[in-house]
């Protein structure tokens, strides 16, 4: 079949942002790639939409930052609140970065980008097939991809396999998301960090009443409201975007399931209603009346970490290795770095006589960046030492919050000390 080619010196199973993106550092490098992803297209809607200081630089290695800049919102400041107070507030151009902010930007844009220049580089990503088997070979990997099609004539088009085909890669990058198949084919944990948290999620088009108060307009709003963590993002053209974390009624209890099209999701919707009240409850400090609800969904978001990001010559990244709360969009980004950075060791290895030893130590060193993400707070032994600040004292859950990654967390985390009320 056109396209498909049974050898490959790497195979990227995934082709959302990270598995993008790790097809693309390789084919820069004249390495030799293929790309498959399950779903039947690019994706229509997502629910990550910001880049962070860190993913603009990596972006700008490929001259990608400044098409993917014209096309969003950049974001100066972040604010934390308790109720109507300001807790804390930090500005991006205090980070040592060139990109001083975090771009909101919906991950559909992203991939759009991406699937471009990745096709110009003559690289075609196999839409609608998906892989099967994974083991190792002699060489290298041996796998099955199934091509799967619309039966015709069966109602709305069920999926079925058309096709089977067998191949073999040197390496393969598993960026299939969390429920990742090369993850699951190596036999790798993928461990709970924490309970599964619901989060509504809201885009909604306002009419401006009074324009937001405070030092820079617009900025993304972390909201703290007994022990719930929520977030207001502005998209620009007076679009917002909220997720409010919710409590655990029996009635969100369905299993987690998103996908790649126009937000084909199990959970129930929310009205305009229910935002509203969340605004008046969450975020008193809104100054702007809702208008047109653009969408809404409950969605069920887990913290998660891989046992290993490797084994042998198949490496995760992103989604495939690690889950987080949506609020600081940490996973994505995260995703982008490891998809650089697993791309430069493959082209060391495979053109440069570079040692399969790279490949641990990007496991390790990723790893590691999550472990301290994914900590969990200590409960307080005793009274609350309320001489210590908001900060310190929420440290671990603002970690995971963040709009930031690598060594920006630290950075961030100094800066809103120094800003933090008692």
């Amino acid at each position: 079949m056109a396209g498909w080619e049974r050898e490959t010196e790497v195979l990227v199973v995934g082709a959302g942002p990270v598995g993008l993106l790790t097809a693309l550092s390789l084919a820069e490098e004249g390495v030799k790639v293929q790309v498959v992803d399950e779903g039947s297209r690019p994706a229509e809607r997502s629910y990550a939409l910001a880049l962070h200081p860190n993913s603009l630089g990596l972006l700008d290695d490929l001259d990608l930052a400044a098409p993917l800049i014209r096309r969003g919102q950049k974001i100066e400041c972040c604010t934390f609140y308790e109720g109507s107070d300001v807790k804390a507030e930090v500005r991006f151009d205090a980070l040592e970065s060139f990109y001083p902010f975090v771009l909101v930007l919906p991950q559909s844009r992203l991939e759009d980008v991406l699937h471009q220049r990745l096709q110009a580089k003559g690289v075609e990503v196999l839409w609608a097939h998906r892989l099967k088997r994974l083991e190792e070979g002699q060489d290298g990997l041996r796998f099955e991809v199934q091509r799967l099609g619309q039966e015709e004539g069966a109602g709305h088009g069920e999926w079925i396999v058309q096709e089977r085909m067998t191949g073999g890669a040197q390496f393969v990058a598993g960026c299939d998301g969390h429920d990742s198949l090369v993850r699951r084919s190596l036999g790798i944990p993928f461990e709970s960090r924490g309970k599964p948290q619901r989060f509504a999620v809201f885009e909604f088009a306002t009419d401006p009443v009074v324009e937001p108060e405070g030092p820079c307009d617009p900025r993304q709003s972390i909201l703290h409201w007994e022990g719930k963590w929520s977030v207001i993002w502005p998209m620009g053209e007076g679009r917002f975007r909220c997720g409010f974390q919710l409590d655990e009624p029996d009635r969100y209890s369905e299993p987690r399931e998103k996908t790649r099209q126009a937000l084909e999701v199990v959970f129930p919707t929310m009205s305009r209603r229910d935002l509203r009240r969340l605004i008046v409850e969450r975020a008193p400090w809104f100054r702007h009346s809702v208008g047109d609800l653009l969408w809404s969904a409950v969605l069920r978001f887990e913290r998660r970490l891989a046992g290993s990001f490797a084994r042998g010559r198949a490496v995760l990244a992103g989604d495939a290795a690690h889950l987080a709360l949506p609020v600081g969009v940490q996973s994505m980004n995260a995703g982008l770095a490891e998809a650089r950075d697993l791309g430069g060791r493959l082209y060391q290895i495979l053109r440069q006589d570079g040692d399969l030893d790279l490949l641990q130590e990007y496991a390790r060193v990723h790893r590691q960046d999550w472990e301290r993400i994914l900590r969990q707070p200590q409960a307080p032994s005793g009274p609350v030492d309320h001489r210590i600040n908001w900060v310190e004292r929420h440290e671990s859950e603002i970690r995971g919050c963040l709009p930031a990654s690598g060594a920006h967390i630290d950075q961030l985390m100094r800066l809103l000390s120094g800003s933090s009320e008692d």
